[in-house]
């Protein structure tokens, strides 16, 4: 079952950007969205389980924990 997870990156970043910024949490599952403001990139990956601690997050990515689909397929 597919669960979605949300990272917020710091500043405003292309999608070459959040991938670097990322590491291995991107190739953990699929970014399926990401939204921007100013000031913050968040991005919410799609996976079939929870990152573990071999996809440690890098210091300029925090996570915000999972969210539900509802939330994933809105349009803002």
């Amino acid at each position: 079952m597919t669960r979605y997870f949300r990272y917020t990156i710091s500043g405003r970043h292309t999608p070459v950007q959040i991938h670097a910024n990322l590491g291995a949490i991107a190739t953990h599952g699929l970014v399926v969205r990401t939204d921007t403001s100013d000031r913050e990139t968040h991005v919410i990956v799609a996976a079939d389980t929870p990152p573990h601690a071999t996809h440690a997050l890098p210091a300029t990515v925090q996570a915000s924990g999972e969210v539900q689909e509802a939330e994933v397929l809105s349009a803002t």
